[in-house]
């Protein structure tokens, strides 16, 4: 809560939006003062204000059960065959700087080997579809983060003061981590203000 802290100090009221490696923490400040009552990370997770998801370490098998692929929707494997560093490292989103842990297969962190891994989560080989149908299959990834996310995030919106007189009409976010650049579509997906 350290950084929820600095962050109430430094923009008055609004969310603090923290997308890590492993985890997003979505803590709400109003006046200067965190507001959230929890105090544990089961209440945190109870409540929406963490959610294990991050922007590299997250099992893609936890982001979805089905993924489309060249319009036909497959299930997903549950086994931890690709990573959201791969989805990220695809769409070009995630920095190099932040790639910093070990890919599933213990193989290269290349588009081709990349690419390789996000066909192995629906039973594919790399050769199935072109390299633009991957990037179109780790777009479709990413929105099963984000619309993740985004279910916490209403969450935490839904808690703030005054939400029972409606959402209010401007907040201030505050973002954070090494995947703050789902931030803008977090919260148009979210539906926040």
């Amino acid at each position: 809560l350290a950084t929820a802290q600095h962050a109430a100090a430094v923009a008055g009221s609004g969310l603090l939006i923290d997308i890590g490696s492993t985890t997003t923490d979505l803590i709400a400040f109003h006046d200067g003062q965190v507001t959230t009552p929890s105090r544990s990370d089961r209440d945190r997770l109870a409540c929406g204000e963490l959610a294990y998801h991050g922007a590299v370490r997250t099992p893609l098998c936890a982001l979805a059960p089905r993924i489309a692929l060249q319009g036909q929707s497959l299930n997903v494997m549950n086994e931890f065959f690709a990573s959201s560093a791969d989805v990220y490292r695809l769409t070009g989103e995630l920095d190099p700087a932040h790639d910093l842990y070990p890919t599933a297969d213990n193989a290269a962190k290349s588009l081709p080997a990349t690419r390789q891994r996000l066909a192995r989560m629906v039973g594919c080989d790399v050769r199935d579809a072109s390299d633009a149908e991957w990037l179109d299959c780790a777009r479709a990834w990413r929105a099963a983060q984000i619309d993740a996310l985004a279910d916490s995030l209403r969450r935490v919106l839904s808690a703030l003061p005054a939400a029972a007189e409606g959402p209010p009409r401007r907040l201030t976010v505050v973002s954070a981590g090494c995947g703050d650049f789902l931030v803008p579509d977090l919260l148009a997906v979210a539906g926040a203000p």
